[in-house]
């Protein structure tokens, strides 16, 4: 049995992680996330936007990198009105 991670992140997707202008996930961020997910790190992604748009603008780029189908990242979509674990989420 691993010990969890002693951090966990909650990032604003809007800017931090995706564009403002383009809405892509820039490439160092893409192999960053995937490692921490590696690595176990929790990550938790926050959104005004729909979950679609994370899970085809943000979770497609990060599992077309590798990223793991049991990372341990959660999201808030839409306001707070949608919330969510990615694991087993298919596209």
């Amino acid at each position: 049995m691993t010990s969890p991670s002693p951090i966990g992140l909650l990032l604003d997707v809007d800017g931090p992680v995706a564009s403002t202008e383009t809405r892509a996930v820039p490439e160092g961020i893409v192999t960053t996330l995937v490692r921490l997910a590696a690595a176990r790190v929790p990550v938790g992604f926050n959104t005004g936007r729909s979950a679609d748009f994370l899970l085809h603008s943000v979770i497609g780029p990060l599992r077309a990198a590798g990223l793991l189908e049991d990372a341990p990242f959660f999201a808030i979509c839409e306001k707070g009105a949608v919330w969510l674990s990615l694991i087993h989420i298919s596209e």
